[in-house]
């Protein structure tokens, strides 16, 4: 992008309430506002991978009777639960953008982020030393855009739930225009 699109561009987010101008020193600094994290919550609410998690992953919190999450990628290569849905008391509650962690922390983030040297799994992790944490691969056109996953007590007697939950969601998506 050339210099002047990208200053046109600024200038334009400036004006609508997205970024501020910092016009300290020689050159000139932008800094997002929170109406841009707002904006990024309501795209992610009306995401067909999100609209169409919602209820798979609010179903398999309660048919697990343990936490549930839907992991996307995130920035500097931490992973973000996209959606959560405790079932540990009847029927879940869901929520949206409720944690971050480390893809070293976490078996969605194995799934999501890979170590580059190994390949990645198929569809089924569950990382050891961290036997409450079952993560499966979603795919979309071939590519792994999330990861499921249930925590909880011996969460690994649901990994036959989390890749079942997960390759219809993958079908979900993949019937989607």
């Amino acid at each position: 992008m050339s210099f002047s699109t990208a200053r046109r561009l600024l200038k334009r987010l400036a004006l609508e309430g997205f970024v501020t101008q910092e016009t300290q020193g020689h050159r000139r600094r932008y800094h997002a506002t929170l109406r841009l994290a707002v904006l990024g919550r309501q795209m992610l609410d009306h995401a067909p991978l999100t609209q169409a998690a919602a209820p798979r992953v609010a179903q398999l919190a309660h048919d697990t009777c343990r936490v549930a999450h839907l992991w996307i990628s995130g920035y500097n290569d931490q992973v973000v639960c996209a959606v959560h849905a405790d079932g540990r008391s009847g029927y879940p509650t869901v929520s949206v953008l409720c944690e971050i962690a480390s893809p070293s922390s976490s078996a969605a983030g194995s799934v999501l982020l890979p170590d580059r040297a190994q390949p990645r799994s198929t569809l089924y992790v569950d990382l050891a030393g961290q036997p409450s944490a079952v993560a499966a691969a979603v795919l979309e056109h071939g590519h792994v855009v999330a990861a499921l996953a249930v925590t909880g007590d011996s969460a690994g007697d649901a990994s036959a739930a989390v890749v079942t939950a997960a390759a219809a969601l993958c079908a979900d998506l993949e019937s989607r225009p």
